[in-house]
């Protein structure tokens, strides 16, 4: 008979504990500031993991939560194909929302996918680029055709 000790797996803390953003406050924030996009067939996900970056001398990785908008054809999301959108459309609500959440994260950077021809290519795919927050807030270099998703990874203030 195993005896029950008193230190058991519920009173060990996880290593990344209190250093992760609350995904649960988050999406319940956007759902919140983001409901007139949400109902314009607008999505907003939200996923925690890692990040990672590198220099030529060091790979860094932290725990950061993506917050990915994007927009679907039709309001049954399940089945829906994709359907693009254009920054000055959406910026304003979302640009709003980011403000609320930089008081108690921060907005490490905007990754903004779209629809582009490639360098040298006549084939259409999708293009990415990151902005800072001050880019987007300066709307500086943000008038993108047609968007496939705007991503905003933030990371709990320390």
């Amino acid at each position: 008979m195993l005896k029950k000790n008193k230190f058991s797996m519920k009173h060990l803390r996880k290593f990344n504990e209190g250093k992760e953003p609350d995904q649960s406050e988050i999406y319940d924030l956007s759902k919140d500031y983001l409901a007139y996009l949400i109902d314009d067939d607008y999505s907003c996900d939200v996923q925690t993991g890692y990040e990672w970056s590198h220099t030529t001398d060091k790979i860094k990785s932290k725990l950061a939560t993506r917050i990915i908008l994007q927009r679907y054809k039709n309001s049954s999301r399940k089945y829906a194909s994709k359907n693009g959108f254009l920054w000055n459309n959406v910026k304003d609500h979302f640009i709003a929302f980011i403000h609320l959440l930089s008081k108690d994260y921060n907005i490490d950077f905007f990754e903004f996918i779209w629809i582009g021809l490639q360098p040298g290519s006549a084939v259409p795919g999708l293009r990415s680029t990151k902005r800072s927050l001050q880019q987007v807030l300066d709307d500086d270099n943000c008038d993108f055709e047609l968007l496939e998703r705007v991503t905003v990874v933030i990371s709990k203030k320390e």
